[in-house]
């Protein structure tokens, strides 16, 4: 089964800890990948002024992403109980960045199950015993999520700057091994 470990030390390596509000990025106050609609969700008050703003952000430290990451991400995806840990990783990174029921829907159209954006007994299944093999599916997925990231760009071409960045992170994801921002091999 896949461990969550090695991934979140690959989005660390993308993912700045220090405070980022760039006009490119549609995610806006941002710290360690976690924006400010996601601390709005699954965070809470840190700095007690009772309103959960990009002050909060800048305050958020390793240990709200590791907790972010692990429980709105890698279980939300049922990262433990994917058998491949390629597979794993690229699903769980495409939904740290794009969200978990698009990535599960990306996924769910490329093993045939149902589109709902829920990762389920069925989903997982057929994650799990894709006919074509795991190395298919992580390619099918990869290809999918470099298309996927094209049309944000198309549909938006503020975000052109993003893309090379994006894309990048991609390549790094690949088939047996993930490659740090630094160039490194993930162990």
């Amino acid at each position: 089964m896949a461990d969550s470990r090695q991934l979140s030390k690959f989005v660390l390596s993308f993912e700045s800890s220090k405070y980022t509000n760039h006009r490119s990025d549609r995610g806006g106050p941002t710290k360690y990948g976690i924006t400010l609609a996601t601390w709005k969700k699954v965070g809470y008050d840190k700095n007690g002024d009772r309103a959960i703003t990009a002050e909060d952000i800048k305050l958020l430290t390793e240990d709200d992403y590791n907790r972010v990451f692990k429980l709105n991400y890698w279980d939300a995806c049922w990262g433990d109980h994917i058998k491949n840990q390629s597979v794993a990783n690229l699903l769980i990174d495409f939904a740290y960045n794009s969200g978990v029921s698009r990535a599960i829907r990306h996924v769910q159209s490329l093993v045939g199950a149902k589109q709902d954006g829920i990762m389920g007994p069925a989903t997982l299944s057929a994650i799990n015993n894709f006919k074509q093999g795991q190395w298919v599916l992580f390619d099918k997925l990869k290809v999918d999520r470099i298309a996927y990231l094209h049309e944000i760009v198309k549909n938006d071409p503020k975000q052109d700057p993003n893309l090379p960045g994006w894309l990048r992170r991609n390549k790094h994801i690949e088939y047996g091994k993930l490659i740090a921002n630094n160039g490194k091999e993930i162990k």
